[in-house]
């Protein structure tokens, strides 16, 4: 059968996380972690993923993390069932993804 193509990602995404040196590529990555999380249904492992990330990113020294972290939050909250806090937090980060210049982000957040 194989493994599912969600699990085969998040352990994709797990070894890319932990052979990232840069500490900026590895929140990225942590956030994309998040989303991928809330997509199959593991919200409160990404909830506990996404808090720590806005632990580590509290200063916002980082600002093309921001907008990832702004976009994961924004999938989790559309899981949950979060619809308007959704919308705001996706514009949010379409809007913090412009002001970094993350092109892809740009993409996936006007979808």
């Amino acid at each position: 059968m194989g493994t599912p193509r969600s699990s085969k990602l998040l352990v994709d995404l797990e070894a890319a996380i932990r052979a990232e040196s840069r500490p900026a590529a590895k929140d990225r990555l942590r956030a994309q972690y998040v989303v991928q999380l809330a997509r199959v249904d593991r919200l409160e492992e990404a909830a506990g993923v996404l808090a720590d990330l806005r632990l580590r990113n509290a200063r916002g020294e980082a600002p093309t993390v921001t907008p990832w972290i702004n976009y994961a939050d924004s999938m989790l909250d559309r899981r949950l069932g979060l619809g308007d806090s959704a919308r705001i937090k996706m514009r949010r980060a379409h809007a913090t993804s412009v002001v970094a210049g993350l092109v892809d982000l740009q993409a996936l957040c006007s979808s």
